[in-house]
């Protein structure tokens, strides 16, 4: 489980540059009980890798928005300093699948 945090004023911070608008990107852990949802909805889904977009509210509550089974982790990577490539081609070398 790889997870950051973003923050912006933007509605969309993937554009929020456009606008002059800051993005703030950070690595994060999510509470346990949502990381271990994440998990299983991705193996459900028969995903090894997947991206999830979730906002947490300030006061705990959680809503999620889509998983992506191809995700642009590349953006996050340059943000963080996560790495992410370096985790999936491990588990390409390992032959890592998802339950």
């Amino acid at each position: 489980m790889v997870a950051h945090r973003v923050r912006s004023a933007a509605v969309d911070y993937r554009y929020a540059h456009r606008d002059g608008l800051e993005v703030d990107v950070r690595p994060t852990e999510l509470p346990p009980g949502i990381e271990r949802m994440c998990i299983r909805l991705a193996q459900e889904m028969h995903l090894a890798l997947s991206g999830i977009d979730l906002r947490i509210t300030p006061d705990g509550a959680c809503y999620f928005f889509e998983i992506n089974p191809s995700p642009a982790f590349s953006f996050y990577e340059r943000q963080t300093g996560q790495a992410i490539s370096e985790i999936l081609a491990r588990m390409l070398l390992t032959g890592l699948e998802c339950g």
